[in-house]
């Protein structure tokens, strides 16, 4: 599984990095640099059966954690006011690692600094344990932020992303919950 992640996440760079190599002027260029932050990450889970004492439907945070996490991002623009942002991210969230990547379409708010970003999410957690057994540990889902560039080099961010898929698939419980995981994060970006 981590094979596979390793290998899309290699092949979505490398492409967006043959798009840098055709761009033209200094303010067009494509960027790679750093992250960091902080984040907070929620396991929704809800119960699918009817003979446990909570309705059917209920739902609750079965698992809740914060933590820090560090990344390689790209930056390309792709017209005056659009561009995409790719990261691939490690992160510790509550004493387990995790893999994000996402690349996210980024749109400049007003002829400003700021930007509004949106794009798929994928989210590896290799020692999730669900229910006594191993449950899906590839989480997709969608993501959404605001971006503001300080300087041509920094700029800071704020990403929410909610999973579409069910963490518990695949596992012994599938039957009892349905779950996914969402996540909140702050970071500051440097690029070269």
């Amino acid at each position: 599984m981590l094979k596979k992640f390793a290998l899309f996440a290699i092949l979505a760079i490398s492409s967006l990095m043959s798009y840098a190599q055709e761009t033209e002027s200094n303010d067009k260029a494509s960027k790679f640099g750093f992250t960091a932050g902080y984040g907070e990450r929620h396991l929704d889970r809800t119960y699918l059966r009817t003979d446990y004492a909570s309705q059917p439907g209920d739902q609750f945070y079965y698992y809740s954690g914060g933590g820090f996490f560090l990344g390689l991002t790209f930056d390309s623009r792709i017209s005056e006011n659009f561009g995409i942002s790719s990261e691939l991210l490690v992160t510790r969230f509550s004493f387990n690692y995790n893999y994000i990547f996402n690349t996210l379409l980024k749109y400049e708010l007003f002829d400003s600094r700021f930007h509004l970003m949106a794009g798929p999410e994928f989210n590896l957690d290799p020692k999730l344990r669900v229910g006594g057994d191993w449950g899906n540990r590839l989480g997709m889902g969608l993501t959404g932020g605001l971006e503001f560039d300080i300087t041509k080099r920094y700029s800071i961010y704020a990403k929410y992303s909610q999973e579409l898929n069910n963490r518990y698939k695949g596992g012994i419980v599938e039957d009892d919950y349905e779950g996914n995981f969402n996540n909140f994060r702050l970071g500051i970006k440097f690029r070269f």
